[in-house]
């Protein structure tokens, strides 16, 4: 039979009997993905970390838990809470779903859109262009036919907001690092600290940027999972002239 075991030069061999009963073997190369060049602590970031460095950021004291009575670590989570809703707006690969289904009411026929839902589409692949989704009243509603009622399944591409500590550790960072220096320019407005976080602000977001490539591994024509593709030209949609 065949079988895997451990080789000199951190390969696996592959074993097999030949017909007089001699074990072979030969190795069995693996292709490992490169190095990324980015090491992330163990240590994932939690809320109450973010909220001790922006408090850093005007030289207050760290504490144990989020006291939401203090007016400093109030607006400080405010802010956390506000930065966090804008980066995740921008749609990246691990808040990002395509085709999500929502299922109409058995009775009112309606769409109940959830409270984290930070963005939604009907899916081109699905629907075409038969629906102009919108929010009204907190319900799906369609602009083209002005109606509150679906009668079949609606499938979206969705953007979702996420809780801080569901975030990749790379975006708790970079939130962590905006969220503190717009703390800080409300509090102290201090110019040379405002520009040592921009600076490193630039780098937590590029990280982020990298993260999402690598995850979301997109191409000239979109990415594996079908977003963004590239439609060829359609004669019945252009315009009657």
């Amino acid at each position: 039979m065949w079988a895997l075991s451990a080789c000199p030069l951190q390969v696996l061999c592959v074993t097999w009997p030949d017909p007089k009963g001699v074990a072979s073997a030969a190795p069995f190369f693996l292709s490992l993905p490169p190095e990324t060049g980015h090491t992330y602590p163990k240590h994932m970031t939690t809320k109450l970390d973010a909220v001790n460095q922006m408090l850093s950021y005007i030289g207050a004291s760290a504490v144990n838990t989020i006291d939401n009575d203090n007016p400093e670590i109030y607006s400080a989570v405010s802010i956390l809470d506000e930065v966090t809703r804008s980066v995740l707006s921008e749609g990246w690969d691990f808040n990002s779903e395509q085709k999500y289904p929502f299922n109409p009411d058995a009775v009112t026929n309606e769409i109940i859109i959830p409270t984290n839902l930070l963005y939604f589409e009907a899916n081109l692949e699905e629907h075409h262009n038969d629906y102009q989704l919108v929010v009204r009243e907190g319900k799906m509603y369609d602009k083209r036919y002005h109606v509150y009622q679906f009668d079949e399944q609606i499938k979206c591409d969705v953007v979702w907001l996420v809780d801080f500590e569901d975030m990749p550790q790379p975006f708790k960072e970079y939130v962590t690092a905006r969220a503190g220096r717009n703390f800080q320019a409300r509090f102290v407005g201090s110019k040379e600290t405002y520009e040592l976080i921009v600076q490193d602000e630039q780098l937590l977001r590029a990280a982020c940027i990298e993260y999402d490539t690598r995850t979301s591994n997109p191409n000239v024509l979109g990415t594996r999972d079908g977003r963004n593709p590239v439609y060829t030209y359609m004669p019945y949609q252009t315009l009657r002239r």
